[in-house]
């Protein structure tokens, strides 16, 4: 789709003397999925080449510009034209040519430039600041409610307010940058500066000093006791971070990249805000024992919303039309985003009561109606937000892709291995940790005895215990100082004292101390603990972190040796035969003006140099199109045999495609370099129309986009040094995709057609050199009988008669068994056929010498039954 026909003003400015040239160059920009192509650059490229230290300016603005945020390159030299723009307002970059600046506009024919596109944009904007504003009022009377009813306010309760007023703060000036973007540039310069510095990129940083200030400060004002749930979950983290950074194989495949902006590096340093974040989690929830209950309740359940948090961190998303134009095709963390959300509604609705809610008249009735009612049913309920507009990119979370095919009609998804493995492995981890940290005991013990301990109710000893025939009381935290102790008390009763063991109620610990006291009972804390719960929470978690680690191996396993699907029966990656040709044009039968056609690729193999010596580009892509089992394969052999017997690389079009996105687009990359590295070489690429059909291009499967784009860029990326000529197969030119067969892709199109009779006499003797013919063998009336056949249906008839021969002990294959093959053949055809049309519905025709003959036996068998009888 053509976006805008114009031409682009360019200033070229070297950075030695800040001259100027303006050059206006016709341009045309496509959309295609989610990049944007641009042609017409040839003049920036040539004086690119001149002057190493130039800087480009083309002014921003234009209805499309937003649409320039993906790749931007031309037909010649990728490597200098190629980039990965990640604002248009902030477009610096250093290249391998210099450092150049982009800003994108464009003029219409008559020379008026492209207006800005707001179309509401702005309203959409001040909708989200007033849905914001109205969560941020609802969660602001939900604390104050909170901390009056705490009784004291914990120093941990205003450092998570202040992680939440940063990322409040972040997503402020988010807004107000989408603002500014949507007002076409007119003011709000100064908050441009302050968006930028906490963009999504710098928040990881800013995020991470604070968590790291917060840790540090609760490890001055806490005893932390000991560390066994934090260490292993700053072990897991690490070991999961480092292998997916290790072997996950985060490079430069867009498709498993993690952090397109920030990189490894980037990563890495999510993997340390990751291990502080579970640090703290952990301070808190260790500090947050000597607090209130409502302190204690509270802090236990952001521990456990924290977990999910930081083990959801590294699932993406990209945006698509439906977002605003200033998040279009980005890299979003769509898990942090989930969890944050899903910990502010917790927020606003963890202290609500009923009756109690937040009444909001500004907003649309289609958001708010009827205000916020309290708990969770009446918040989703209430709360319509744009969410179903998003389902697809939501299972893209987890690594199912889902998408209509347009040719069945229904929709089809495809599964990531690598995504749905680590997403199920970090949630199965995650709720077996919070498990760990939430898990309840019973208030009464077993009845069973524990040893020579017996198990009572809790309120039988308090009985005891105001009754004053308690002599001691042992205190025993629980193994991760998040439940009430067990008590191991001695009874008075009787002439022996006898010890029994009963579990405290939630808050009562206090309450027991103090009576103890008042009554001069013997009180202390024992370090003993429960050895079997013990043992059983340790190989518990020993059991979650072994699987997460094993799922991680075997994703290893599969994502490295053969291919990325590894060894479990997927595709591997097309492997190009690079073994010398021996196939000539004399071995090939017929299609005569093929060869002519085919003799200007063998002569720019041989001599390169007499075509760039004039100055012309010799054709480097060829589509052989015509039906199947004509020799199309063949030819492109008899092509690279005539070369000085250059290397053929073959690979078949479906073997690129996969259910697994990006590894097509993979396979594309792999072929494509092995045919640079044994250049002068030919690629021939079979069954095109499997990869570039145009009925995959309307939405149908990202993974057959993915693919064809990259085809499109590798062919783009080939120069006339690389000495690559690239060709193809099809039978199905109607179908395939028109940005294929442009020029510049594949620049001529050759139909091969059927082999005439002549042509079929010499398939017939080409094919006939390997048998043992009899003499009466006649080349021409066996190419009379096979009219409409193909070079491999003549082949399949002379392979059959031997077999018949062989089978019968014949000395050798007569025409006779040729010609039974032949008719063979015919009838096979025939019967598919007819079968066919009975399939669809339709009668099928029967041959006259076949309806004949059977309307002749059954006038036989009537006139046979009225005959009378010879006695």
């Amino acid at each position: 789709m053509v976006l805008g026909r114009g031409s682009w003003k360019l200033r070229i400015r070297t950075i030695k003397n800040h001259t100027e040239v303006p050059i206006v160059l016709p341009v045309d920009i496509y959309r295609e999925k989610s990049f944007a192509m641009a042609e017409g650059l040839q003049e920036c490229e040539k004086r690119s080449a001149r002057d190493s230290s130039m800087m480009i300016t083309l002014p921003a603005g234009g209805e499309w510009g937003p649409w320039i945020d993906g790749h931007l390159y031309t037909a010649k030299r990728p490597q200098v034209w190629y980039w990965a723009i990640s604002d248009c307002e902030n477009n610096y970059f250093a290249t391998s040519p210099g450092r150049i600046r982009f800003e994108f506009i464009a003029t219409q024919p008559d020379g008026s430039e492209f207006s800005a596109e707001r179309s509401g944009v702005q309203w959409i904007l001040l909708l989200q600041v007033l849905v914001f504003g109205a969560f941020s009022c609802h969660f602001y009377t939900a604390c104050r409610r909170f901390v009056r009813s705490a009784e004291s306010l914990h120093p941990l309760v205003i450092t998570l307010a202040c992680i939440i007023a940063l990322q409040a703060l972040v997503l402020l000036f988010e807004v107000l940058h989408m603002w500014r973007y949507a007002y076409n540039g007119y003011g709000l310069k100064a908050l441009d500066v302050i968006s930028q510095m906490l963009s999504v990129g710098d928040e990881v940083i800013v995020t991470s000093l604070l968590i790291l200030i917060a840790s540090g400060y609760t490890l001055l004002q806490s005893d932390l006791g000991d560390l066994d749930i934090v260490i292993p979950i700053v072990f897991m983290v690490a070991i999961i971070h480092i292998l997916i950074v290790g072997f996950g194989k985060v490079k430069d495949d867009a498709s498993y990249k993690f952090y397109e902006n920030e990189g490894v590096a980037g990563y890495l340093l999510s993997v340390m805000r990751l291990c502080l974040l579970a640090w703290f989690l952990w301070a808190i929830n260790r500090t947050g024992k000597q607090a209130s209950p409502k302190l204690k309740y509270f802090l236990n359940k952001f521990s456990a919303v924290g977990i999910l948090y930081f083990l959801s961190y590294p699932m993406l998303i990209i945006s698509t039309d439906l977002w605003p134009p200033h998040y279009r095709y980005k890299v979003m963390l769509i898990g942090d985003f989930a969890v944050k959300l899903g910990v502010f509604m917790w927020l606003t609705t963890l202290f609500l009561t009923r009756g109690d809610y937040f009444q909001v008249s500004t907003l649309n009735s289609s958001f708010l109606p009827g205000g916020l009612r309290p708990g969770w049913n009446g918040f989703i309920r209430y709360v319509s937000l744009p969410c179903m507009d998003f389902v697809t990119s939501a299972l893209e979370v987890i690594g199912v892709n889902l998408h209509k095919d347009e040719r069945e009609g229904r929709w089809k998804f495809d599964i990531d291995p690598l995504r749905l493995s680590g997403t199920v492995a970090g949630f199965g981890l995650a709720f077996a940790v919070m498990n760990r940290l939430e898990g309840h005991r019973a208030s009464t013990p077993a009845a069973t005895t524990t040893g020579s301990l017996r198990g009572v109710p809790f309120s039988s000893f308090w009985k005891q215990l105001k009754d004053s025939q308690v002599n001691e009381i042992a205190f025993i935290p629980s193994v991760d100082g998040t439940m009430p102790p067990m008590l191991r008390y001695r009874s008075a009763t009787g002439e022996a004292s006898q010890e029994a063991l009963t579990v405290a109620l939630p808050g009562c610990s206090e309450m027991v101390a103090d009576e103890a006291m008042k009554k001069g009972i013997r009180c202390y804390t024992s370090t003993e603990a429960d050895a079997s719960l013990a043992m059983l929470q340790m190989m518990a978690d020993l059991i979650g972190w072994t699987a997460s680690l094993a799922g991680f191996l075997i994703l290893y396993r599969m994502y490295s040796g053969d291919g990325v699907n590894g060894p479990f029966g997927a595709k591997k990656t097309p492997t190009a035969s690079t073994t010398k040709n021996v196939t000539k044009f004399s071995d090939v039968a017929g299609h005569e003006q093929t060869k002519v056609e085919l003799r200007e690729i063998v002569q720019y193999l041989r001599d390169p140099q007499s075509f760039s010596s004039l100055g012309a580009r010799p054709p480097l892509g060829v589509l052989l199109e015509g039906p199947s089992g004509v020799g199309k394969t063949l030819l492109g052999r008899a092509t690279a045999g005539e070369a000085n017997d250059i290397p053929f690389l073959y690979a078949s079009g479906s073997e690129f495609v996969e259910v697994y996105v990006g590894q097509g687009a993979k396979r594309v990359r792999e072929v494509f370099a092995q045919a640079r590295a044994v250049s002068p070489c030919i690629l021939f690429i079979d069954e095109l129309d499997a990869i570039g059909s145009r009925n995959f291009r309307g939405g149908d499967g990202q993974e057959y986009t993915q693919t064809i784009n990259q085809l499109l860029i590798e062919m783009d990326g080939i120069s006339d040094r690389d000495g690559v000529v690239v060709m193809a197969a099809t039978n199905r030119f109607d179908g395939l995709d028109s940005s294929l067969t442009r020029p510049g892709r594949f620049d001529r199109c050759i139909h091969v057609s059927l082999p005439d009779a002549a042509a079929r006499e010499q398939c017939f003797i080409i094919h006939g050199k390997k048998l043992k013919l009899g003499g009466d063998v006649d080349n021409k009336a066996l190419a009379a009988e096979t009219e409409g056949m193909t070079g491999a249906d003549i082949e399949h008839i002379l392979n059959q008669a031997a077999l018949v021969a062989a089978r019968n002990k014949e000395s050798c294959v007569s025409q006779g068994r040729i010609l039974e093959s032949c008719e063979k053949l015919r009838a096979e055809r025939r019967e598919r056929e007819e079968r066919q049309r009975v399939k669809e519905g339709q009668h099928g025709e029967i041959p006259f010498d076949q309806w004949a003959a059977q309307t002749f036996l059954n006038l036989a068998k009537n006139n046979q039954k009225d005959s009378p009888e010879v006695d």
